[in-house]
């Protein structure tokens, strides 16, 4: 299946980015840089210049296709906080309340059902 990139695009940039001939040569640079580490570290951006603009957009990470990904983004960056390999299928509503009670775990959390 591959692999996957997430990355956050600031839209105060787009206009750098349109007019960029080397943007994607340096999205692809920056996707790279996480080509040896498909599983972490999951705490670092990789910016990606375009123009004038220092960084309009930053990778945040790279996973294999078959692993759910929970990210949090703001401030014109993100952050995964869990991941799942052979959690592809997160459609499902067992899928994400599987990631996102992992997500809680990896913040010393435990997600508990809400009572109705």
């Amino acid at each position: 299946m591959g692999t996957n990139t997430l990355i956050v695009i600031a839209n105060d940039g787009l206009n750098e980015i349109a007019r960029d001939p080397q943007f994607g040569a340096n999205l692809a640079a920056a996707i790279n840089t996480f080509a040896g580490s498909l599983h972490g570290p999951e705490d670092r951006n990789v910016a990606v210049p375009a123009g004038s603009h220092a960084n309009p957009a930053n990778v945040i990470a790279c996973y294999h296709a078959d692993t759910g990904v929970v990210a949090l983004a703001g401030g014109n960056i993100g952050r995964v906080i869990a991941s799942r390999h052979g959690a592809w299928r997160h459609q499902t509503e067992d899928e994400k309340l599987l990631l996102l009670s992992v997500a809680a775990r990896n913040l010393g959390y435990r997600l508990v059902p809400a009572t109705e």
